[in-house]
């Protein structure tokens, strides 16, 4: 038998004098093959060594009573769905892997796991059999071993025990020598995560985390979306069954199980008596993002002085390229910075799901990032073609008015395996990789056409490489990339997240070391993903090395050691917009927190940057919301009177306030003596963008979690 393999896009070339490591599993019938040999074409056929390992231990038939007082519970459950945990005390040591088997007394459709892998399932589903990831595989006595999983079924919600192979079952009923405990753990605030289908899987977490993950489930997609095959090893073994496996799959006997206790999962509650009406934030920032819009606008439009626009928005060869947002306060679809908006939301929604829940914004929420990714779906019009813009900037800058009203030259610009953009295309994949988790239990359908073209659009980033702003120099003056590795990245992990395939996670933490992207990042923002790509790593892994690496950048802003300060307390990092920086990284914060990470510190750092925005110096710097906001933000639109009334330059000079309120709208911010002129035409103070509100909302939303949870401890 003789099995070719090729490399990975990452590891296409090995120099003379360096070793080639490879790793694989195998499951054979019989005895294990007597000679495994190694080829590789044009290397001498010498020296390569073949390790055996023996497999991680699985139970042997009839090996069904649960472990010693080990237990679990089912914290929620809805249609179709539910959400379990257990807990196993280890009292034996375990090193270099461990498997545990989770009995059911009903059959299970799907597993989605948080922080283990599924190998295999028995008697008809009724048994599941998990194994560690690489930084949980080993345990110390006194240590235990808590997991967490989301299943769907087809009847009643069954209960459940486990076994870990290797350590001490009880077959009887009390702990020490009993069998199953179940605990009803304390009722759960946030609604239940999503829905799986058949498209999308969870992302791990490490065991701090306090939020259920956000865990989707899918098929493993194909190793040819990330693979390139440029040199061959060839695997030879004198056995002629050695199959490619994920794992031995034992009988196992079903054993009966306890009756188990549920707990039902209600909407959460904003608590009274906080400093800011955080649900009017959320509400009001969602409609920042409805007055952005571009294209046909739905009957349900809320904006009343915003209409239809940008209609004949269309691709070299007729494309539909209507929707999306517009970037600013002019009428440029900039691909980069939606992209990256979109994906900062989505993020927002997954981590704080409950906070959009408990302020009753969570289906505008829904509708809020659709608007942003039905178009991205529009833009990618093939595998190797993608519209990054759609307009020129210096024409549109040219031009103040309503854009119902515009009649300007809007070229659209696009990248393809020729002209490249591994950025704006990376980010994008990023973008509708998280959405299609968010999305998971709202729309699964549309969730895995989300899926379906961030696989596609990563191996176009990854296997046409270039920075967008050096094909499309028309956005150059606008939004000039500074490089393309740390989208690679980015997109890579949210496409593990999405999918559980580890082929994304080598690339992503492949592309990490080989880029230095764990060196301290100058903020976190459009351009530069690096801060965000420490803490999704960290939270994927649990590894240690991206803790540090969050820490090092998240705790130079909360110190002060890497940005200014004004004197009444906002992080300070440019003039250009202090108020997103600030943001952006409020939001990393809290993510970080939740990670177990410098929680106390991170979390109050994040209430105090965005109550600086909200009011905390006696004026807010959210338009439409608060004491004293601005009322003159650099904004077309909303700078226009009612139509029919005509609008131009003399309404950009105008000095009073604009006629329509933008709400929502997070102004760039005050200089480093916390100054701030609420004057349209100074663009750098007072400049809204769909970049700037996307860290900031995803931190109200954070901080409403927060709120609910302490006021439940």
């Amino acid at each position: 038998m003789v099995y070719i393999v090729g490399n990975e896009n990452y590891n296409g070339e090995v120099a003379q004098g360096e070793n080639l490591a490879l790793g694989f599993q195998a499951s054979y019938p019989g005895s294990e093959p007597s000679t495994i040999r190694i080829q590789i074409p044009s290397q001498p056929d010498c020296c390569s060594e073949v390790e055996v390992t023996p497999p991680i231990p699985t139970a042997a038939p009839g090996e069904g009573c649960p472990t010693c007082c080990s237990t679990t519970s089912i914290t929620s459950e809805w249609q179709g769905n539910f959400i379990g945990e257990f807990n196993i005390p280890i009292t034996k040591r375990v090193t270099g892997g461990w498997t545990v088997e989770i009995y059911f007394t009903a059959p299970v459709n799907s597993l989605t796991l948080y922080n283990a892998d599924m190998i295999g399932t028995l008697n008809g589903n009724k048994v599941y059999q998990i194994i560690n990831r690489q930084h949980n595989e080993d345990f110390n006595p006194g240590e235990d071993n808590y997991q967490g999983f989301q299943a769907t079924i087809s009847g009643s919600t069954p209960t459940f025990h486990v076994y870990m192979v290797g350590q001490p079952q009880c077959c009887n009923n009390i702990c020490g020598t009993p069998g199953p405990t179940t605990t009803e753990v304390p009722q759960q605030t946030d609604v239940p995560d999503p829905e799986p289908t058949d498209d999308l899987v969870s992302a791990t977490q490490p065991a701090v985390q306090t939020e259920t993950p956000e865990s989707p489930t899918t098929d493993t997609p194909d190793q040819t979306d990330a693979v390139s095959f440029e040199q061959t090893v060839v695997l030879t073994g004198t056995s002629e069954a050695i199959e490619q496996t994920d794992a031995l799959n034992p009988h196992t006997t079903e054993t009966p199980e306890p009756e188990q206790k549920t707990t039902t999962v209600s909407i959460p509650t904003i608590p009274a008596n906080i400093s800011y009406a955080y649900d009017d934030v959320l509400y009001k920032s969602i409609l920042f993002y409805e007055a952005q819009r571009s294209g046909a606008l739905p009957e349900n439009n809320r904006i009343p002085y915003r209409g239809d626009s940008a209609l004949d928005d269309a691709g070299d060869d007729g494309e539909d390229l209507t929707g999306g947002w517009y970037d600013a306060g002019d009428y440029v679809k900039f691909g980069h910075p939606m992209a990256g908006a979109v994906t900062v939301l989505a993020w927002g929604l997954i981590e704080y799901k409950s906070g959009y829940e408990a302020a009753g914004e969570l289906n505008n929420m829904y509708d809020c990032i659709k608007w942003a990714t039905d178009y991205f779906l529009k833009c990618h019009i093939n595998e190797n073609e993608f519209y990054a813009q759609v307009g020129d900037g210096y024409i549109d800058h040219a031009y103040w008015g309503r854009p119902e009203d515009m009649d300007l030259y809007r070229p659209a610009f696009k990248v393809t395996k020729e002209n490249p953009g591994s950025d704006v295309v990376g980010e994008t994949a990023a973008a509708l990789a998280a959405t299609s988790i968010a999305f998971q239990d709202f729309d699964s359908v549309y969730a895995a056409t989300l899926l379906s073209s961030a696989k596609e659009l990563y191996v176009f980033a990854k296997t046409s490489e270039g920075k967008y702003s050096d094909t499309i120099t028309n956005a150059a003056e606008f939004y000039r990339s500074t490089g393309y590795q740390d989208e690679l990245c980015w997109a890579a992990a949210w496409l593990y997240m999405a999918t559980s395939n580890v082929t994304y996670l080598t690339d992503a933490e492949t592309i990490y070391d080989m880029h230095g992207l764990s060196s301290k990042p100058w903020a976190f923002d459009w351009d530069d993903k690096k801060a965000g790509v420490q803490v999704l790593l960290y939270k994927l892994t649990g590894d240690v090395k991206y803790k540090t690496d969050v820490e090092t950048f998240i705790t130079g802003w909360v110190n002060g050691n890497d940005v200014g300060y004004t004197p009444q307390g906002l992080a300070w990092r440019i003039q250009w917009s202090p108020n997103r920086y600030s943001a952006n990284v409020a939001f990393l914060a809290l993510v970080a927190a939740d990670l177990g990470i410098q929680r106390d510190s991170y979390q109050t750092f994040a209430k105090q940057q965005i109550n600086y925005m909200l009011g905390d110096t006696g004026r807010s710097y959210v338009v439409g919301f608060g004491v004293n906001p601005p009322d003159r933000p650099h904004h077309g639109s909303s700078s226009c009177p009612d139509t029919p009334a005509s609008c131009g330059w003399d309404d950009f000079n105008y000095d009073g306030p604009n006629p329509q309120i933008l709400y929502g709208a997070l102004v760039g911010g005050p200089d480093i003596n916390d100054n701030f002129e609420n004057d349209r035409t100074d663009y750098i103070q007072n400049e809204v963008t769909c970049d700037y509100n996307a860290g900031f909302q995803s931190s109200v939303a954070g901080i409403i979690k927060l709120l609910i949870d302490e006021s439940n401890d």
